[in-house]
């Protein structure tokens, strides 16, 4: 049994490509979809943090590696959010601060669009990796891949 879940795992590694961050899948339905289930499962036993995969305080990220790019200006009306770049990917995150209508969440920027027309309608990324328009439910993305919800 051991045997045959090596080979399987073999198969899905060597027909797929290497995914570049986390990116949560409900269902696969692809071989694409199990490759990104074993890079999933292999972020969070080594504590890898990226996509929408990230930590309950994002004072985690800089122990990590990630770099602080806020804005000044930012920072002094939001002490607590920080905006945060990966190093290795480029991938840019932005957290924000629990306060009376809202968890602490973050925002995982959808680099691709920036530069293009779509800034409004794809600025951010959500937790399955599609873009999606600027604040939209969408695009609030809770720590350790849980559902965000809003508080009433």
């Amino acid at each position: 049994m051991n045997m045959i879940k090596k080979i399987k795992n073999w198969m899905i590694y060597s027909l797929t490509e290497k995914p570049s961050c986390y990116v949560h899948v409900d269902e696969p339905k692809s071989l694409q979809d199990y490759r990104q289930l074993q890079y999933n499962n292999w972020c969070k036993a080594k504590g890898v943090f990226n996509g929408s995969y990230l930590p309950y305080k994002p004072e985690t990220l800089l122990k990590r590696g990630w770099k602080d790019i806020s804005v000044e200006e930012y920072k002094n009306r939001h002490p607590s959010s920080y905006q945060l770049q990966r190093k290795s990917t480029g991938q840019i995150v932005r957290y924000e601060e629990e306060n009376e209508t809202q968890y602490a969440h973050y925002h995982w920027e959808n680099r691709t669009s920036l530069d293009g027309d779509l800034k409004n309608d794809a600025y951010y990324l959500d937790r399955y990796g599609k873009a999606c328009r600027k604040n939209s439910h969408k695009s609030h993305l809770a720590p350790f891949d849980k559902k965000y919800k809003k508080k009433r």
